[in-house]
């Protein structure tokens, strides 16, 4: 599909009063517009998932209620998909299932929709006039790629949490599409800002310059051994829940593809090793053992922030305004302590992180955010400067619109854990009690009745010092 090029004024004398107006009058209506998604709810979602965040710190269910009232208010705007994920994330970690389900089906079913209008074009969506008339906030929140693979990851829990392995299990299938697909969806992003670029004939050096400031002051992250979209945290437990029903060569693939994305996982090794030796017939001291799983999510990911880097335009420098991930906001992974007595013990540690992922895709997606930004300054200095061509009173006007509608897009899923964890314990049948906690001297315990070959699962997650937890077990064998 080829890509539409965008037009950057150039006005017939005759009318130049006349479209100066219109284009002035337009930039402030979008401009008063865009000011209210701002302020109510787009750039300000960081500031206001505070108040969500703090809620499941403190567990307080007046917090709670008022959080949940307040979602449910946001979610009439574009912006529906964000606050229908945030809604569903807090009442599945306050036990209402049944609600979190529904929302995260919502917002799932819409993804869905965006996704299948023909008419709309990657570029068409991505440099559409309004958003270069304004800012990026102008768009309906659409979401990261690997926001939509957490959304059927975190469903996944919730069928776990209901004893419904099998829908679990299809939860993450459909995770498993949503990755292959965000790594052509980004490729061709990719390469249709280069295009508008090469369209305007901008410079590539200028924009690399750029590019590489707003890199720089991104936050330093461990990189995910194959790529950003790909979440080892699927594919393990895919693998396990296929492992669970007796799909063994399924099962394999699946722990293989984890270990591919994350080859130094301890857990990730032994569970190929243990499933082979199974399929040997060679199961050592695991014969009638069941097995538990432990799904632990770590903190809350880090918001985004603004950020101003400097562009080359001619014989200007312009301002633009980007998102970033400032790295005093990541925190450091917390792992959960385990003791199930009888001198079995361990900890989790990170298959997952959440927060390296969405700094890498941001770093992915910088090209094409950098590109409508440069198109958009253009743009409005090309307004402005007819406008003051006019009339000071024009060009004043249009500068205030440019500087009420330079804003950063800092919308993201804000309740997220910072990264996911991930531990197994191979326990004889019987009643168990297992201990766990972030310190040794502060731990809680679950007790439950394993059977043998039997797979639980202990899922947990840590908001500050508050810990939530689940135990697992299939509502039928």
């Amino acid at each position: 599909m080829g890509v539409e090029r965008v037009q950057l004024i150039e006005m017939p004398a005759l009318y130049r009063m006349r479209t100066l107006w219109l284009l002035v009058l337009t930039l402030a209506t979008a401009g008063c517009a865009t000011t209210s998604q701002v302020m109510n709810p787009a750039a300000n979602h960081p500031d206001r998932a505070v108040g969500f965040r703090n809620a499941l710190q403190t567990g307080s269910e007046a917090q709670l209620t008022a959080s949940l009232s307040q979602l449910t208010r946001l979610a009439g705007s574009q912006d529906r998909i964000l606050f229908l994920k945030e809604r569903g994330r807090l009442q599945s970690l306050v036990g209402d299932l049944d609600a979190g389900i529904k929302d995260f089906q919502e917002a799932s079913d819409r993804f869905e929709e965006q996704r299948m209008r023909a008419s709309l074009s990657v570029s068409q969506t991505f440099f559409s006039s309004v958003a270069l008339a304004t800012n990026d906030l102008a768009i309906p929140y659409d979401g990261a790629h690997y926001e939509k693979v957490m959304l059927h990851n975190l469903q996944a829990l919730n069928y776990l949490r209901l004893g419904d392995y099998v829908r679990a299990r299809i939860e993450l299938n459909r995770a498993d599409v949503e990755q292959e697909y965000a790594r052509e969806q980004n490729r061709r992003l990719v390469d249709n800002a280069r295009r508008q670029l090469s369209n305007e004939d901008i410079s590539m050096d200028a924009v690399n310059r750029s590019l590489q400031r707003a890199e720089q002051r991104m936050a330093s992250v461990s990189p995910t051994a194959t790529s950003p979209f790909l979440n080892a945290f699927t594919y393990f437990l895919s693998g396990v829940l296929f492992e669970h029903f007796g799909e063994w060569d399924r099962a394999l693939i699946d722990y293989r593809k984890a270990l591919e994305i994350q080859p130094n996982h301890r857990l990730l090794r032994e569970s190929v090793q243990q499933l082979n030796q199974r399929r040997s017939g060679q199961l050592g001291g695991l014969e009638g053992k069941g097995r538990v799983v432990v799904l632990y999510g770590d903190g809350f990911i880090a918001n985004r922030s603004a950020l101003q880097v400097p562009f080359v335009y001619d014989t200007s420098i312009l301002q633009i305004s980007l998102p970033y991930y400032d790295a005093s906001q990541i925190s450091r992974p917390v792992p959960l302590l385990l003791d199930a007595g009888r001198d079995i013990s361990g900890q989790t540690s990170v298959v997952s992180d959440l927060n390296a992922m969405a700094v890498h895709e941001l770093k992915a997606r910088y090209p094409a955010l950098l590109t409508r930004q440069v198109l958009r300054l253009i743009v409005k200095r090309k307004v402005q400067k007819a406008a003051e061509e006019e009339s000071q009173f024009l060009g004043f006007l249009a500068n205030i619109m440019n500087v009420v509608t330079d804003r950063p897009d800092l919308r993201s899923w804000s309740t997220l854990p910072g990264n996911l964890q991930i531990a197994s314990l191979h326990l004889p049948p019987g009643s168990h009690e297992l201990k766990f906690g972030t310190n040794r001297s502060l731990m809680q315990s679950v007790t439950f009745d394993l059977d043998a070959n039997q797979t639980v699962f202990l899922i947990v997650d840590r908001m500050g010092n508050r810990l939530h937890a689940t135990m697992a077990k299939p509502s039928s064998l």
